[in-house]
């Protein structure tokens, strides 16, 4: 059994004497406390960092042989890489340790990456798929929270839901009096009671032309194409839910302040990128409360819509018109919308099947399949491209390039059986 040595007057002297010559020293670890590791007193006090200065200033634990060690306080392979690190002058993540724990553990030892700081540092890791690097998320991190992002949005889509409905019956008859062209091609779906085909699109193309700045702007508005427009009803739904948990005067205000409260609000979003999936709806088929919600939705991007358009009809007469702040808030809006559509992930892109093994499976398609599976979906078969007899429903659903859901990308066909 260990106990803490004694702090006699001779001990502080013995351990600067240690330091001195550069031995080494025994760190054990609270995952495997009778595995010690080795480590040079040389190389932590070089940098500085926390452990060197447990070693220098505080007592060591010693055991009934006689033998000397110190509690590092971290795993033994979080150890390891520190070690390794400090040695090789670069951040290098062992197994069993995620990039974001050796960036933090190092944080707190006081090891900086850069080259910046005046004790000696680790550089970032060198380029390259070997070499993790500690900007980012390991990618087997990103596309669990991807996964989980879509399978929640797919869960979340009324859209979806409405169709099941109609392949029933259940409602046809409530609304085929009032038939819109967008009820009539939810009949014409490869939609069942319990199953449903749904084909992730590639990300729609975007004309224009030359247009920078406030002209890019200006040329969305006035192209008016469907991402542009569903997502800025879907962002005013988010805009009249917000206007009843703040103060009144939000509701009008259209400033800077208000701006940042309205995209916070998004960015906080469980969905993320895939917020706009909940206002995807047939307004037939929903009830009084949520249309009105996408109604002042609508109304939000009409008021967008306008304020830019408007104002570059009367700078075209006043050369030295300046914009309001209204104005301002609009072309904020739309750049934001356009923001979110770059950043978005491409569904065709990583759900395709140009990197599948003999069964048409990748890492991606198995992991969507896994974070379906927890929710009650499950996934039945996969289509890649086009067939004339599937007509599935479109997800994203504001990358549609028509009514008649036209666009490309590999197509899934899931069963709601565990949940309808």
């Amino acid at each position: 059994m260990d106990t803490f040595g004694a702090d006699n007057g001779n001990s502080s002297k013995r351990h600067k004497m240690l330091m001195g010559n550069g031995d080494y020293v025994l760190f054990s670890c609270y995952d495997e406390p009778e595995k010690y590791v080795e480590v040079s007193m040389q190389l932590l006090n070089s940098f500085d960092c926390r452990l060197a200065s447990v070693v220098n200033y505080t007592a060591p634990c010693t055991l009934a042989n006689g033998k000397e060690f110190w509690r590092a306080g971290m795993t033994r392979s979080m150890l390891t890489c520190m070690i390794k690190s400090l040695t090789l002058g670069e951040l290098v993540v062992s197994k069993g340790v995620s990039v974001s724990e050796a960036v933090l553990t190092l944080e707190y030892e006081g090891v900086m990456l850069g080259n910046t700081a005046p004790t000696p540092t680790i550089s970032h890791p060198r380029l390259g798929v070997g070499f993790p690097k500690a900007t980012m998320r390991s990618s087997r991190e990103a596309l669990v929270s991807l996964c989980e992002q879509i399978a929640d949005a797919i869960l979340q889509w009324p859209r979806l839901e409405t169709a099941m409905e109609f392949a029933l019956g259940s409602q046809t008859d409530e609304i085929c009096s009032h038939q819109t062209l967008p009820t009539r091609n939810l009949m014409n779906l490869s939609v069942t009671s319990d199953r449903a085909w749904v084909r992730f699109a590639d990300r729609p193309k975007m004309d224009a032309s030359d247009a920078v700045g406030i002209s890019f702007v200006y040329k969305i508005v006035c192209n008016n194409p469907r991402w542009f427009m569903e997502s800025a009803v879907a962002l005013g739904v988010v805009h009249f839910r917000l206007c009843s948990k703040l103060d009144p005067e939000f509701a009008h205000s259209r400033d800077e302040k208000s701006f940042k409260l309205l995209v916070r609000e998004v960015e906080a979003d469980p969905l993320g990128s895939f917020f706009f999936v909940r206002t995807d709806i047939c307004k037939a088929a929903t009830d009084a409360k949520t249309r009105k919600e996408v109604s002042k939705g609508e109304r939000f991007y009409h008021e967008v819509r306008s304020s830019i358009i408007e104002f570059s009809r009367e700078s075209t007469q006043n050369a030295d018109a300046k914009p309001t702040l209204g104005v301002q808030y609009a072309r904020a809006i739309v750049t934001f919308i356009e923001n979110v559509m770059h950043s978005m992930p491409v569904g065709a892109r990583i759900f395709s099947a140009v990197c599948s093994d003999d069964n048409s499976l990748t890492t991606e398609r198995v992991q969507l399949k896994k974070s379906l599976k927890s929710r009650g979906i499950s996934v039945l078969r996969w289509v890649e491209g086009r067939d004339v007899a599937v007509r599935p429903l479109v997800f994203p659903p504001n990358w549609r390039e028509s009514a008649a859901s036209a666009c490309f990308g590999p197509s899934v066909l899931l069963s709601f059986d565990g949940l309808r």
